[in-house]
């Protein structure tokens, strides 16, 4: 706790030194706009984004498939929209990378493999593991 805590206290920190810098360079007028136009762009893509995953997720669901990879999309771009809420520039740039297909699928990957390797579980159609988690037993697949 006390880790993200003294996390939390370094990206405020680190976000009002970015917002001074850029509001030195092209003053506190135009900074606030691009906070807020960042913001605005970051509302239109969380909605288009998530009706495109939530689109893909019941057409998945109906065809019977699974839609673990949809689910976690969906989470990427609810942390992105988060992200993008969040005043300051740093977190806007993460946000929008979140809302970008290549960039979300590309940290949905890493992300997917340290869960899997964390967890000791193993990925569809991979062979197994050495290592389960208490509850988990033999077989246990996770689909991201």
């Amino acid at each position: 706790m006390a880790k993200v805590l003294a996390a939390l206290v370094v990206l405020a920190v680190l976000e009002l030194a970015v917002i001074v810098t850029i509001g030195r360079a092209i003053g506190a007028g135009w900074t606030l706009l691009a906070l807020a136009t960042f913001g605005v762009l970051g509302v239109f893509l969380v909605q288009r984004q998530g009706l495109g995953v939530l689109r893909r997720a019941w057409q998945a669901a109906a065809a019977g498939g699974s839609v673990g990879r949809e689910l976690a999309e969906g989470a990427l771009i609810v942390v992105g929209g988060i992200l993008i809420v969040l005043p300051g520039f740093l977190t806007d740039v993460v946000g929008l990378l979140l809302l970008v297909p290549p960039a979300r699928s590309v940290v949905r990957r890493v992300l997917g493999a340290w869960v899997v390797a964390r967890l000791g579980l193993r990925r569809a159609g991979r062979r197994g593991t050495t290592g389960r988690p208490p509850g988990v037993g033999p077989g246990s697949v996770i689909d991201l």
